[in-house]
């Protein structure tokens, strides 16, 4: 029998014989058969939520409520001005839900697109996965541990072509009304093939079936990776520190989770910062520019229009950053609709 997404709605989705391919805090993703489509879509996962994990337990109706809702933004966008465009750009680089597995009225799980070299625009006869952003962040001493596991080293006009692509689709996400939330290395997956990265790396978001609306709650919890908590993050955990337990304490904690428009800013300046740091002892762990060669790295790239504007967008106080689409502008010029696809 054909698998269907009524049958995903079981507790033990492994018993349907299907491949656990990823696992997380809050879930664990499963390889659907190709058979399986979604909205004429095949090549897909099932995102199944954890439900023991404390961020989602009691809050399966609510969750299901939001995906839909996400779901159907996604559908409605032909009929806002640049609409299809912005769908267009979404769905090249981000990993939609396509649709919700539920019981009832909890939510169970996020079907949506596997994210992977084919997904990134890939050459059918490239080899080269598609994997975490976060593996090609390292000191340029440690090429040759990229090279020992079948990846290439990402070049300038490889990172010149993710960033313009990640604050593009950023960009495009904010316009139509939502936050990202956990932007982190890890959360970006890319393809960077051995030549011509400058036509062709590429890059997606995924985790997006926790965006929210930038003003309003979400139903699944919107987490933060915290070597990119902004600074108003750290001033709240700070502050919930040093209060005992109490009404002062989760109104801190509270503020510390909250995620915004601005921190999206403030983490994918940091990604395309740290993405620029790879000559640093630890990529990974700057948050500042703060030696001749970043600098130098970031005029190459993006002039000095784009070295303001990343500075900028690091500021302490959320209202001293730029808007996601001037920092694109900063950083290319132009529309993200526009010249997205000349950056795909």
């Amino acid at each position: 029998m054909a698998l269907t997404l009524h049958m995903l709605a079981t507790d033990r989705p492994g018993d349907l014989g299907l491949q656990q391919c990823g696992t997380g805090a809050q879930s664990v993703v499963y390889l659907l058969p190709k058979t399986l489509r979604v909205n004429g879509r095949a090549n897909l996962v099932y995102k199944r939520y954890r439900p023991k994990a404390p961020s989602f337990r009691g809050r399966e109706a609510a969750t299901k409520v939001a995906l839909e809702q996400l779901i159907g933004l996604h559908h409605i966008l032909d009929l806002a001005s640049d609409g299809k465009r912005i769908r267009t750009a979404l769905e090249r680089h981000v990993a939609w839900p396509l649709a919700v597995v539920s019981r009832g009225n909890a939510a169970l799980g996020v079907v949506e697109p596997k994210i992977d070299a084919a997904f990134l625009g890939a050459p059918c006869d490239d080899l080269t996965p598609a994997v975490p952003l976060e593996r090609f962040i390292r000191p340029d001493g440690e090429r040759a541990l990229l090279l020992g596991q079948g990846l290439h080293p990402l070049d300038d006009d490889g990172r010149h072509r993710i960033a313009l692509q990640l604050v593009a689709t950023a960009s495009l996400l904010h316009r139509i009304g939502l936050v990202i939330g956990d932007i982190s290395l890890r959360n970006v997956m890319v393809y960077v093939p051995e030549h011509d990265q400058r036509n062709q790396a590429s890059a997606a978001f995924i985790d997006a079936d926790a965006c929210r609306p930038a003003i309003g709650g979400c139903g699944l919890p919107q987490g933060s990776t915290p070597a990119f908590d902004p600074p108003e993050s750290r001033f709240w955990r700070r502050k919930a520190d040093a209060v005992p337990d109490g009404p002062k304490r989760r109104y801190a904690l509270a503020m510390a989770g909250l995620q915004t428009q601005p921190s999206d800013v403030y983490k994918t300046a940091l990604l395309i910062l740290r993405m620029c740091s790879c000559e640093e002892e630890q990529p990974t762990g700057v948050r500042r520019i703060r030696s001749a060669t970043q600098h130098n790295t970031i005029v190459d790239l993006f002039g000095n229009a784009g070295l303001t504007a990343l500075t900028d967008a690091l500021a302490d106080t959320p209202a001293d950053r730029p808007s996601m689409a001037e920092l694109y502008r900063a950083l290319h010029g132009g529309d993200p609709t526009q010249s997205h696809h000349e950056t795909r």
